[in-house]
């Protein structure tokens, strides 16, 4: 069940390759607060890392409340002075923002800004996301999970990215009768029109009780932002009374943001809440084998529907409802799983580099 090791760029952000003969690059990062956006642009400064060394300025980005989205993409699509853009509906002095090389985004509230610092410093844009009402060209790329109505050239499908190097990720440890040692489990919560009922939280913490005592398997877990605290506190008095199925409970209440290194790194397998495909593709994209539950109540859009049947289709997850899951059903699930046979990080490298040559040139990059 387990997957092999991988080759990789060695690297992840903040990091320079060991081998370049290319100059390094500025890189402008506009950050909205939302980490499922946030991320995934750093996944794709981390891909470009492989390529070329970069140095990384953020800048955090907040629409003013007054300006409606509508209207913001509307007066940028009527080609508005960047620095009104900037000053009046982001509040941003562009004076105070660093020069850059390449500007890198994800989130509505960014576009924006996006495209009107690109416009000011005459620099190539990137943007990860869905476009709403505003233009392709006005991007030198953009890159989405969700297929686009415009079917622009320079529009590209891709699996949510994460800046995170499963290269660097070790073979985790394995039962000596074959079987996973440790697993991880993502927990989310209520979101849009996924919503959970007490049973469905019930059946979750069952199951971490019963794969334990029928398969030896214990759990490393994470709630998030979203996991009632009811269910994050029955997590903790688990911890709290050393109940053997669970390891360690990485609680975001106590922790914050951006620690599930040591989950991802011992974890042969990882079951996901499916309230956010944003968890459930970082988890793919870890190279391992990845279980989607889901509560009674969800009701997906079609386009994220889509999604969910392209990662199925491909084999690197597979999907149950909360209210029929047993230990026996999620191990023969997961070991119908295929994890990605090759390093998303090092192929979204290659997809920047063939889409922007100017920047990212073929010869002599770090490999």
């Amino acid at each position: 069940m387990c997957p092999p090791s991988s080759t990789t760029c060695q690297q992840s952000v903040g990091t320079l390759p060991e081998r370049t003969a290319l100059a390094g690059l500025t890189a402008l990062h506009l950050r909205d607060d939302k980490p499922g956006h946030f991320r995934c642009a750093e996944g794709v400064l981390a891909a470009a890392q492989c390529l070329r060394p970069l140095h990384i300025h953020t800048v955090e980005i907040a629409r003013l409340a007054v300006m409606a989205p509508r209207l913001l993409s509307w007066l940028t699509n009527a080609n508005t002075s960047p620095h009104l853009v900037l000053k009046r509906m982001y509040g941003l002095d562009p004076a105070s923002i660093p020069p850059c090389d390449v500007i890198v985004s994800a989130g509505g509230d960014t576009l924006a800004a996006n495209i009107a610092l690109a416009r000011l410093r005459g620099v190539p844009n990137i943007f990860y996301g869905s476009l709403r009402r505003y233009r392709p060209g006005d991007f030198s790329l953009v890159l989405n999970s969700y297929e686009s109505a415009s079917k622009a050239p320079n529009e590209l499908l891709i699996l949510k990215p994460s800046p995170a190097d499963p290269g660097l990720l070790p073979v985790p440890a394995m039962q000596a009768n074959g079987l996973p040692e440790l697993m991880g489990l993502l927990i989310g919560g209520n979101a849009g029109t996924v919503s959970y009922s007490p049973d469905d939280w019930d059946h979750l913490l069952a199951l971490i009780d019963d794969s334990h005592r029928q398969y030896g398997v214990r759990w490393i877990v994470s709630n998030s932002r979203r996991t009632p605290d009811g269910t994050s506190d029955r997590l903790q008095g688990l911890i709290e009374s050393r109940a053997p199925a669970i390891e360690s409970l990485i609680d975001v209440r106590k922790s914050g943001h951006g620690t599930l290194e040591a989950l991802f790194q011992r974890s042969c397998a990882i079951v996901v809440t499916a309230d956010s495909s944003a968890m459930l593709s970082e988890a793919i994209w870890m190279q391992r084998p990845v279980m989607s539950v889901q509560p009674q109540k969800i009701s997906l859009p079609e386009k994220e529907r889509a999604y969910r049947r392209f990662l199925e289709d491909n084999r690197w997850c597979r999907t149950a409802n909360l209210s029929a899951l047993t230990a026996d059903l999620l191990m023969t699930s997961l070991a119908t799983v295929v994890p990605l046979r090759q390093n998303p990080q090092r192929q979204l490298a290659d997809l920047l580099q063939r889409h922007l040559p100017a920047i990212f040139p073929a010869a002599e990059t770090a490999r």
